[in-house]
């Protein structure tokens, strides 16, 4: 299956209009097929890699995020004092 990556040009003029600021988002579409396995990882913070292999190939992961909760939980009852 073949996507291409888009690269848009955003911007943001200064109050005063003599200067502005401009950068560029890079967007890759899902395709449509891929709506149900996508569907649970919406509105969800996601952990991307991006490796290039084979020179030609491009190997993107995304992964879901553990939130501060889940790498931090607490113990249900606090342990003993001396």
């Amino acid at each position: 299956m073949l996507v291409k990556i888009y690269r848009r040009a955003c911007g943001y003029t200064y109050r005063t209009a003599k200067k502005s600021y401009k950068y560029y988002r890079l967007y890759l579409p899902i395709p449509a097929k891929f709506k149900d396995t996508v569907k649970p990882f919406l509105n969800k913070d996601l952990e991307v890699e991006i490796k290039a292999v084979a020179g030609q190939q491009l190997l993107i992961i995304m992964a879901q995020e553990k939130t501060p909760v889940e790498i931090f939980q607490h113990a249900k009852k606090p342990p003993q004092k001396s």
